[in-house]
C-alpha cells in the first residue's frame, strides 16, 4: 500500500518547485501594483476586472473539463488523446464565440454600457483560447511531473505583463493597456509549453476513435464540472458583474484590486500545492493509498501559516492600501478588511477541490455548487437593493465562509470514507 508519509518529501520538493516559481512570479506584478495605480485609474482598474470576469467564465469551460481528466488514466497515450480533445474544443469555443461576438457584439454592449464592453468585447476570444490553452498544457504538464517547466512558464508570463501594462500604461493607453499584457503574456507562456511540454512525434498516438471513446468514458466531467464550474467561476465573479451594472467601474476596480493584492500572494500556495496534491491523491487513489492523511494535512498546515497574514489584514487593510498604493485607494482596503475571513476559506478549500472529481462525486459537488452560487446572487442581490456596496460584500464574505467550511469537511469526510 502506498502512503502518504513515505511521499512527503517528494510532495514538498514538487510543492517548492510551483511555489518558487509561482512566489516569482506573483511577486512582480504584485510589486508593480503601486506603479500600476499610479498609472491607471480605479475606472481602467474596473473594465479589466469585468474582461478577465468573462474571458475567466468561458476560458474554464472551453476544454469541457477534460484537462481535470488528464491526470487519471494509466496509459499515458489516453492522457494525450484527452489533451488533444480538450484542445478541440477550446478551439472550437473560441471560433464560436468570435462568430457571435460578431453576430451581436452591439447588443450585448448596449445591456452594460458601463462596462466598457464595446473596448474589449472582440479581444475576449483570442484571450479564453490562450486562457485556456494554457490550462491544458498546466494540466499535462503537472501528469508528467514537468514542475520546472510549469514554474519557468508562469514566471515568463509575470514578466512579459508586467512589461507590457507598464510600457502601454505610460503611453496613457487606459484599460487597454493591462488588456494586452494579459493578451500578450498568455500567449508567449502557452507557446513555451507547447515547445517545451509536447513531443511533437508522439501527435501520431492521437486518433479519433481513441478521442471518442475516452470522451464517453469521462463524459461526467462534461456533464457535471462545466456547470459546476460554470457556476463556481460565475459565482466567484459575482460582485464584478453585479457592481458593473448597479454601481460604477470605480467601485469595480476597487473590488479587483483588493482581491487581486490578497488572492494572489495566497493562491500562490494554494495553486502550488493544489496542483502537486492532484496528482499525488490520484496515485494514491490508484492505489488504495491514504488520501485522507494528504488531504487533512495539507489542509491544517495552511490554516496555520495563513491565519497571520489574514489577520493582518482584517485589522489594518485601508491603512496598508493607502500607504502602499495611495489615498484613492484607500476604500480597496476597506473591501479587503469585508473579504478576509471568505478570501482566507477559498484558499484553504481550493488545494483539495479535486477531490470530488477523484471519487466520482462531481454530482454532489454541482448541487452544493448550485446552493452556494444562490446564496451569493442573494447577498449581492440585497446589497444591490439597497444601494450597500458594504451591505453587498459582507454577505458575500459571511455567505462564502458558511457554504466553504461545509464544503471542506464534505471532502475531508469522503477521502475518509474511502479508505
Amino acid at each position: 500500500m502506498r502512503h502518504y508519509h513515505g511521499k512527503e518529501n517528494v510532495f514538498s520538493r514538487n510543492v517548492l518547485t510551483l511555489m518558487t516559481g509561482s512566489s516569482l512570479a506573483q511577486a512582480i506584478p504584485i510589486a508593480i501594483s503601486p506603479l500600476l495605480t499610479r498609472i491607471y485609474s480605479p475606472q481602467d482598474f474596473g473594465l479589466f476586472a469585468v474582461f478577465i470576469a468573462v474571458v475567466a467564465l468561458f476560458s474554464a469551460m472551453a476544454g469541457g473539463r477534460y484537462e481535470m481528466a488528464v491526470l487519471l488514466p494509466d496509459s499515458d497515450e489516453d492522457a494525450l488523446n484527452l489533451l488533444a480533445l480538450a484542445a478541440l474544443l477550446v478551439t472550437g469555443v473560441s471560433i464560436v464565440l468570435l462568430l457571435l461576438i460578431a453576430l451581436f457584439g452591439a447588443q450585448v454592449s448596449a445591456l452594460a454600457p458601463e462596462s466598457g464592453l464595446d473596448v474589449w468585447l472582440y479581444w475576449v476570444p483570442p484571450a479564453v483560447f490562450l486562457t485556456a490553452f494554457f490550462n491544458l498544457m498546466t494540466a499535462y504538464g503537472n501528469r508528467r511531473g514537468d514542475y520546472t517547466l510549469i514554474a519557468q512558464a508562469t514566471v515568463l508570463k509575470s514578466i512579459i505583463l508586467a512589461a507590457v501594462q507598464i510600457g502601454l500604461g505610460v503611453m496613457k493607453s487606459g484599460a487597454f493597456g493591462l488588456i494586452a499584457g494579459q493578451i500578450v503574456s498568455n500567449f508567449a507562456a502557452t507557446v513555451r509549453m507547447i515547445m517545451r511540454g509536447v513531443d511533437l512525434k508522439s501527435v501520431d498516438r492521437v486518433s479519433w476513435p481513441s478521442m471518442k471513446r475516452l470522451a464517453l468514458s469521462h463524459a461526467n466531467f462534461p456533464k457535471y464540472q462545466v456547470p459546476h464550474v460554470f457556476l463556481n467561476t460565475f459565482s466567484s465573479q459575482l460582485p464584478v458583474y453585479v457592481f458593473s451594472t448597479f454601481f460604477t467601474a470605480s467601485i469595480v476596480g476597487l473590488y479587483a484590486l483588493g482581491t487581486r493584492v490578497v488572492f494572489g500572494p495566497a493562491m500562490i500556495i494554494s495553486a502550488s500545492m493544489a496542483k502537486v496534491f492532484n496528482a499525488e491523491a490520484a496515485a494514491l487513489r490508484n492505489t488504495r493509498g491514504d488520501v485522507h492523511a494528504l488531504a487533512l494535512n495539507l489542509a491544517r498546515k495552511s490554516a496555520l501559516v495563513l491565519a497571520g497574514p489574514f489577520a493582518l489584514f482584517v485589522l489594518f487593510a485601508p491603512e496598508l492600501f493607502s500607504l502602499v498604493f495611495g489615498e484613492v485607494w484607500r476604500e480597496a482596503g476597506v473591501y479587503t478588511q469585508l473579504l478576509s475571513p471568505w478570501l482566507f476559506m477559498v484558499f484553504i478549500v481550493s488545494m483539495i477541490a479535486y477531490i470530488p472529481n477523484l471519487y466520482g462525486r462531481q454530482r454532489t459537488a454541482l448541487r452544493i455548487e448550485i446552493v452556494y452560487s444562490l446564496l451569493r446572487l442573494a447577498s449581492l442581490g440585497a446589497g444591490a437593493l439597497y444601494g450597500d456596496v458594504y451591505l453587498a460584500l459582507t454577505l458575500f464574505s459571511a455567505s462564502g465562509v458558511v457554504m466553504l467550511t461545509f464544503n471542506l469537511f464534505w471532502m475531508l469526510h469522503l477521502t475518509k470514507g474511502a479508505q
